[in-house]
């Protein structure tokens, strides 16, 4: 129901850029996600002992 109301209200030109924005935010937050996983796992931050 909150879905129809989203889109009932929703300018129908606008149904494609609103779509892209999301995916494009979903793909950014996978790819920084990933990124600080990796840097958590592996210590590429961390400073070596001397």
């Amino acid at each position: 129901m909150l879905a129809k109301m989203v889109y009932k209200n929703m300018d129908k030109k606008n149904v494609l850029l609103y779509s892209f924005s999301i995916i494009l935010s979903a793909a950014l937050e996978m790819v920084f996600g990933n990124a600080f996983m990796i840097n958590d796992r592996y210590g590429l931050n961390e400073k070596t002992a001397a």
